[in-house]
């Protein structure tokens, strides 16, 4: 069986999409664990209508403590024997579940990856991925030296055997980029990984995509920064290190670039940005 956990707040309006891709799975063994987390929304009304419709549907309710709390508390409660994180408003493809657990048990791995496209309002304007997932090696390396600068994996891409929960969870204090961290913990395991070079998995952009707001993604990039670098093996720290100031460097030069008409602007922002290079690493070192 697959244990579908759906962290929730304030999507009511994305969630009968979402919980409807799941319905139309071809592959019928599942549980969808929908946790609601201290949404303001009509979240529990929608949710309850599918609990009502289909007894596979399951409803939690927490106060809100942000996503790594949510998935949690879907894994606390799953039964499955493999794992699907699902956002409340991406979709997956009808053969999503049946092609990967058949990838699954044909050549017991533990992981196995399939191709995803983005989009807004419908499928019928879908656009190319960020990243090219089909040109990755997935090693504990890549994870931690080509993170967001030279791939991403969408959560919902994956499929997960669940002896590789057995013994980590998601980090609640970080409010994005805990996916990040998921995925080192998880290939500290040395998992068995295949990648399915199909559309499976549907990405949604909208104005509310915590992407969007780069104050709440760039504090908790650094958040996350500083965990790994606290916690990455040792063969990797100067490695990583590098990562961090080549990352700064490019956004520092497309900063520049953004503003070179305006020349006082370009060289203050070249500035700042060269002290919150210094500080970050006085902040990771000590």
């Amino acid at each position: 069986m697959v244990s579908i956990i759906i962290p929730c707040y304030n999507q009511a309006r994305f969630l009968n999409a979402t919980l409807g891709s799941v319905l139309t799975q071809t592959f019928e063994d599942w549980e969808c664990i929908i946790v609601n987390d201290g949404s303001q929304d009509n979240t529990r009304e929608v949710v309850q209508n599918w609990t009502e419709k289909d007894k596979r549907f399951k409803y939690i309710e927490k106060g809100n403590g942000g996503v790594s709390s949510s998935r949690n508390a879907g894994l606390e409660e799953a039964k499955g024997d493999f794992y699907l994180f699902l956002d409340g408003d991406d979709l997956i493809h009808p053969q999503k579940l049946e092609l990967n657990v058949k990838e699954m048990q044909n050549e017991a791995f533990d992981i196995v990856l399939n191709d995803f496209l983005r989009f807004k309002k419908n499928l019928n304007h879908l656009k190319r991925a960020f990243c090219d997932l089909s040109k990755q090696e997935y090693t504990l390396k890549s994870i931690i030296l080509g993170w967001d600068s030279e791939f991403t994996i969408p959560i919902h891409c994956a499929l997960f055997r669940k002896e590789l929960f057995n013994n980590i969870k998601f980090v609640e204090h970080l409010k994005a980029k805990e996916d990040w961290i998921m995925w080192i913990d998880v290939f500290k395991q040395n998992p068995r990984v295949s990648y399915i070079n199909e559309t499976l998995s549907y990405y949604r952009r909208h104005s509310s995509n915590m992407t969007k707001d780069n104050y709440h993604m760039n504090t908790n990039h650094v958040k996350a920064t500083h965990y790994i670098l606290k916690n990455v093996p040792d063969s990797f720290r100067g490695s990583f290190i590098d990562k961090i100031i080549n990352d700064n460097a490019r956004n520092i030069y497309s900063l520049e670039n953004r503003f070179k008409k305006y020349k006082k602007i370009s060289i203050g922002l070249g500035v700042f940005g060269i002290l919150l290079l210094i500080l970050l690493l006085i902040t990771l070192l000590t």
